[in-house]
């Protein structure tokens, strides 16, 4: 990657929502992504997989539908209080991001799921019965797209349930794939910035 391409990403980087980071970070990262994932622990990469193709399959037949998997406090940034609360976090989340998206909202956290959108009255008739067991990330994961399928079917959007096998994550995912590109932006920019001090270094020596 040239320098320029890379400096272009790091200033898209700081325009878009989840640069700024503002409050709880899945309102930012949702802005531009179908969901939201947890720094730790995280979700598995066939996890990731799975959910971003069960959001894909739900958008191709008109379904619009963002989940935001927390795994702790952390994932909350500025409202952690609401940890353990799901629907409560669901229902301050979809306020959050209501001027961007007007269709359903599922939150998944250990011991439930919150559910807020047109559909939430059917959704949380879906999810009843429904558990996530525990934050690690298998539960958390597998729960994830158990919740997705049942608040799709619910609303009339049938979606294909995805095979064990996975892929990797979904590009359009969450928090995991914009901290990899601004880590790897600025080892760019580092290796760069170092390269150009050995000139210039270089070129005084010769001036010597």
């Amino acid at each position: 990657m040239s320098l320029g391409v890379t400096l272009a990403c790091m200033l898209a980087l700081a325009s878009s929502p989840a640069a700024r980071a503002d409050g709880d970070p899945a309102s930012d990262y949702l802005y531009g992504q179908a969901a939201y994932f947890p720094y730790q622990p995280a979700i598995t990469a066939a996890d990731q997989g799975k959910i971003g193709k069960a959001l894909a399959d739900g958008r191709s037949h008109g379904y619009q539908l963002k989940v935001a998997i927390i795994a702790s406090p952390v994932d909350l940034g500025s409202v952690p209080e609401m940890f353990g609360k799901p629907q409560a976090y669901a229902d301050f989340l979809d306020r959050e991001i209501l001027a961007f998206h007007r269709g359903d909202l599922l939150v998944v956290m250990p011991g439930g799921f919150g559910v807020a959108g047109p559909n939430a009255a059917k959704a949380k008739k879906a999810l009843q019965g429904a558990q996530t067991a525990s934050a690690a990330p298998g539960p958390l994961g597998k729960a994830a797209i158990d919740g997705i399928i049942r608040v799709a079917k619910a609303a009339g959007h049938p979606i294909k349930t995805q095979s064990s096998s996975g892929t990797g994550p979904d590009k359009s995912g969450g928090g995991g794939a914009w901290i990899a590109i601004v880590i790897a932006a600025g080892a760019v920019l580092a290796v760069a910035g170092a390269l150009g001090a050995r000139r210039r270094s270089g070129t005084g020596e010769e001036a010597a």
